[in-house]
């Protein structure tokens, strides 16, 4: 397998300020990306060991990697848009690679709290069904016109708030939380060390849900089957419980139907319907007992 990696420089981990990307720090932050570039191979190896890697530089024209501090396995094409990226595009060697990874992305011109950003520079935007879209999506929408997916996209939260509005399925990973363009509220270093050192862990399955056997076509032509959803077992209400058949004992009334409202019910049942009729010879003393003028 053969994957695509590109590298920006402002969403790499341990990237604080704007002022890290010139003068004498700028050494520091090529360190740091390369350390990125690095972490995200090594996940890639772990899954694929005998995987094959190329590294694209998209931040300026590149120079913004060390390319001997690089991992065994990966390659670096080079940098630029338009001397790296766009041979691969116009030669069709976009579409040999079997997955794409971003790493150090930052968010889109006029997104909220997004650390440094901008979309190709400082002086444009771009909106895409009246969402802001940067380079990211640039970059995955590209790929996906020629058929290689994304697989995952690093940055700061802001990007992966950006990424998962813009691009459905993708996987992100948040290595510092922004204040404004300008401020981080972490350290990003100790986040970087929480996330490229930790195992891969067994993902969580859901449990399966018992199908039911498809129900016959009353056309007689076959269709095809769906899963269903056993119906939740209910707790049958009183009222349909006092419609049945109710025994005379109160004992075991209360046995079967507990709770205040049901005794109430069973106690007026019990006078009405389930109080037995005398017959015969009680039922004439009765009524003459009723008649009687002294009762």
């Amino acid at each position: 397998m053969r994957f695509l990696v590109c590298a920006d420089v402002e969403g790499a981990s341990g990237v604080g300020s704007d002022s890290m990307l010139s003068g004498d720090s700028f050494q520091q932050v090529r360190e740091l990306i390369t350390g990125d570039v690095n972490a995200c191979a090594r996940g890639i190896h772990r899954a694929a060991p005998d995987a094959k890697i190329d590294l694209f530089d998209a931040h300026g024209l590149g120079g913004n990697i060390l390319e001997a501090n690089l991992d065994q396995g990966v390659s670096l094409l080079g940098g630029g848009w338009i001397d790296t990226l766009f041979p691969l595009v116009s030669e069709g060697r976009l579409g040999t690679y079997d997955g794409l990874f971003l790493v150090g992305q930052h968010a889109a011109n006029g997104t909220r709290n997004g650390f440094i950003s901008h979309t190709n520079s400082e002086f444009a935007a771009l909106r895409v069904n009246d969402r802001d879209a940067g380079e990211a999506e640039q970059l995955a929408w590209l790929a996906g016109a020629h058929s290689v997916p994304t697989l995952l996209v690093v940055g700061d939260d802001a990007t992966g708030r950006e990424v998962n509005a813009l691009l459905l399925g993708v996987r992100t990973v948040s290595v510092k939380t922004a204040l404004d363009r300008k401020r981080l509220s972490a350290d990003p270093l100790k986040m970087r060390g929480r996330r490229s050192n930790r195992p891969p862990q067994k993902p969580h399955l859901p449990r399966r849900v018992p199908r039911r056997a498809p129900s016959p076509s009353r056309s007689g032509s076959s269709s095809t089957s769906h899963t269903q959803m056993s119906p939740p077992l209910r707790r049958p209400s009183e009222a349909s419980l006092l419609r049945q058949k109710a025994p005379c004992d109160s004992s075991e009334r209360r046995s079967w139907m507990p709770g205040s409202t049901t005794r109430r019910l069973l106690a007026h049942a019990q006078s009405s319907s389930c109080t037995r009729k005398p017959s015969g010879a009680s039922t004439r003393n009765l009524m003459a007992h009723r008649r009687s003028p002294h009762s």
